[in-house]
């Protein structure tokens, strides 16, 4: 439970992501260190809460959803790990989990260093032709770390995952 000078944001969409294959890749969006996770392939919404500690805070992305349009998740277990060294997550098609492609493409690095550099806690970046090759990006809470992902169900089926960077009773750290 947040204290009173502690907001915890309503759901906030970031993106719609097509999956075609029955896995996607969490990373570390420059290491390329990532946990697949496996989900049905579909249309998935990636979605984020913020977190403001007092009036004049800067938000911080408390946790990420990435569910299955048209389904609701409860959450379940922990079903791995993400580690960031670069302040931000990303989650895109294991199938277009390709760092070199992704380096090649100007906007890749200019996105991710524009969303670094102002107040904007997620975006989209796409590097290639085919439709998925897109990638989610979150900042991650207070930056690097190791966060747990757990499996959100409906009807005891996984339909997505949540990561939570932080928790909404936890103070802030500085």
């Amino acid at each position: 439970m947040a204290t009173d000078n502690q907001t915890e944001s309503e759901w906030l969409w970031v993106a719609d992501i097509r999956i075609s294959s029955r896995a996607v890749a969490v990373v570390d969006p420059m290491s390329w260190d990532h946990v697949d996770v496996e989900l049905e392939p579909g249309e998935y919404a990636a979605r984020i809460r913020t977190l403001q500690y007092g009036e004049e805070s800067e938000p911080r992305v408390s946790r990420i959803q990435f569910l299955r349009k048209r389904r609701r998740g409860t959450i379940g277990e922990m079903i791995g790990e993400v580690g960031v060294d670069a302040a931000t997550v990303g989650i895109l098609d294991v199938n277009a989990l390709d760092p070199e492609l992704a380096r090649q493409q100007t906007d890749y690095e200019e996105t991710l260093n524009e969303s670094w550099q102002s107040d904007k806690t997620s975006g989209v970046v796409k590097w290639g032709p085919g439709d998925d090759d897109e990638m989610v990006h979150v900042r991650s809470g207070f930056g690097d770390g190791t966060y747990p992902i757990r499996e959100l169900l409906d009807a005891g089926a996984r339909v997505g995952f949540e990561i939570q960077f932080i928790d909404p009773s936890d103070p802030q750290p500085f």
